[in-house]
């Protein structure tokens, strides 16, 4: 904790959308942290294009339906899993799982419906 983890994914958001602007993240959190990532952007790249998926059901469709206005989805796992039918054409460069201790039973619900994001490159992020 405190080691500054989630500054360096938003560094590496920051190189990889240097390399090519059509990049796309998403952010997977338990629900506490969603609005600690939106404070990490607003401080650390307010340049970058990202949004909060955590309103209404028919605003986070509305945010998913507008993919390509964004590069950066920063949602729950609740909502992951009431979403995936929204997510499952969309195609992400890099999917970061926060708190990746939710998921640590790969007979779960929920760490089957992460498993169906589909993403280049998933990484686990702990603590």
């Amino acid at each position: 904790m405190g080691l500054g983890k989630s500054i360096q994914v938003i560094y590496f958001f920051k190189k990889l959308l240097e390399e090519d602007k059509k990049h796309k993240f998403l952010i997977v959190s338990p629900t506490s942290l969603i609005y600690n990532w939106k404070q990490e952007f607003d401080k650390f790249a307010p340049n970058l294009k990202y949004i909060t998926v955590a309103d209404s059901k028919q605003k986070r469709k509305e945010i998913i339906n507008n993919f390509n206005d964004y590069n950066i989805f920063i949602t729950s796992y609740g909502l992951i899993r009431n979403d995936n039918d929204e997510y499952e054409d969309k195609e992400f460069e890099l999917c970061v799982i926060d708190e990746a201790q939710a998921i640590k039973n790969h007979q779960a619900s929920l760490t089957k419906e992460i498993k169906k994001i589909k993403a280049r490159t998933k990484i686990a992020k702990q603590g």
